[in-house]
């Protein structure tokens, strides 16, 4: 295809792509939505407010100056478009209501009509809802409706708690409440089975993947598909974000994984996937494993197998660059531990080659900056081990050998990887 028939596709896709992302930015995610979940929500909101005009009509005479409050309005979409948030139980709403529209009256009655009455009265009525841990955003509403809502609303007094407000609470609690014990009941049954449905679909075409290897924070992992089921179940709105539940789940979940795994046996979670080096091995072939294989630090053995200590990356380049008379300087803060970086590498190998000198100042083998490293039986238990330990930045970063009842090197347990 022509160069400027390629230009041209591009031009008219790429405004496209920006514009979706912008929306996608903007627009909030559907967070456990769905075509049963949108009917029923709807008509039973429906439903709720004519019942409570129709019951208001019924009780309060024909000449009352309102028969329904506007933060009833407010109300029906906290509980039945959102009915998992906190602010939408039965406590909040009845008491967060009555509340504020005592604290409503209250403040009219001591300031009168000011413009200061209606801001006090709705600050107030936040407060005595947190106080009476009843948060319900259209109680706001409601105690600014007893300072804005004319005369006929002055001067009902706190008959206007009572009705309209105690009254239309009441019908809209007890619709709520059959709402919730019935339709949602069944509309929760049909979603979940729809659900699993496509879970199951979706998992005979997934291989199945062994999390024995995987670190704690791998195998917590949340995927998308995990989250969209919970919420196909649940069938309801949750008034949080995707990532938000992502994080909260998996912190859990992380939290149950690392307190299972200290319960194990060291030979149980220990790995032995790194190369060893012994004790009059070279610094640079040290490095060029450690390269090799991507890991910041070796065990020490000896020739019987038995752990001799261990090198670290960072000790050694600490220790390096208090050498004088190195070539080329070290590298920046930055890129000092950036074993893929080229800078690094090129820096480290110079630093590490041999003298070739019989006596030298220069550390050039592994024994010379090798660390006491520490060890533990393979039958030791991982909790009681990291209790014997401190629990400062070296210990952590310290890898700790593990070895068999006769002293030799079995594997390792690295406490970064364990913690994820």
């Amino acid at each position: 295809m022509p160069a400027d028939k390629n230009t041209e596709i591009t031009k008219n896709i790429l405004p496209g792509e920006r514009l979706g992302k912008i929306m996608a930015a903007i627009i909030p995610e559907r967070i456990g939505h769905g075509p049963l979940y949108f009917f029923v929500t709807t008509f039973t909101a429906f439903l709720c407010l004519f019942t409570v005009v129709y019951t208001s009509h019924w009780f309060l005479p024909l000449n009352s100056p309102i028969f329904i409050v506007a933060s009833m309005g407010a109300a029906a979409v906290v509980m039945y478009a959102a009915p998992g948030s906190p602010m939408a139980k039965e406590w909040a709403f009845v008491t967060g209501n009555l509340s504020a529209a005592v604290v409503g009256v209250s403040c009219f009655r001591l300031m009168g009509d000011s413009a200061f009455t209606g801001p006090v009265a709705v600050a107030s009525a936040i407060g005595v809802m947190h106080l009476l841990r009843c948060q319900h955003p259209p109680g706001g509403a409601t105690a600014l409706f007893a300072v804005i809502g004319g005369s006929e609303i002055h001067a009902m007094g706190y008959h206007y708690v009572l009705a309209p407000v105690a009254l239309n609470v009441g019908v809209f609690l007890v619709f709520v409440l059959l709402h919730r014990k019935f339709l949602s009941w069944h509309a929760a049954r049909s979603i979940e089975q729809d659900a699993l449905r496509n879970l199951l679909e979706k998992a005979v075409r997934r291989p199945l993947i062994s999390t024995a290897e995987l670190p704690v924070a791998e195998s917590t992992r949340i995927d998308d598909e995990d989250i969209d089921y919970a919420l196909a179940v649940t069938g309801t709105y949750l008034d949080i974000g995707r990532e938000q539940i992502k994080n909260l789940l998996e912190s859990v979940l992380k939290r149950r994984s690392l307190r299972n795994s200290f319960e194990l046996h060291c030979a149980e979670i220990m790995r032995n996937d790194k190369p060893l080096v012994a004790y009059g091995d070279s610094l640079l072939d040290a490095w060029l494993l450690m390269k090799k294989h991507d890991c910041d630090f070796l065990v020490v053995v000896d020739r019987g197998g038995f752990v001799e200590g261990v090198l670290r990356l960072q000790h050694l380049v600490e220790s390096i660059r208090e050498i004088k008379g190195i070539p080329i300087s070290a590298p920046a803060a930055s890129l000092r531990f950036d074993r893929r970086g080229k800078e690094f590498d090129r820096w480290l190998k110079v630093a590490l080659a041999p003298t070739g000198n019989v006596m030298t100042d220069k550390p050039e083998v592994v024994g010379q900056l090798m660390e006491q490293g520490l060890q533990a039986s393979s039958t030791d238990i991982v909790a009681d081990l990291l209790r014997t330990h401190p629990n400062d930045n070296k210990e952590i970063t310290m890898p700790i050998a593990v070895v068999a009842d006769e002293g030799r090197y079995k594997g390792y347990i690295d406490l970064r990887h364990l913690l994820g």
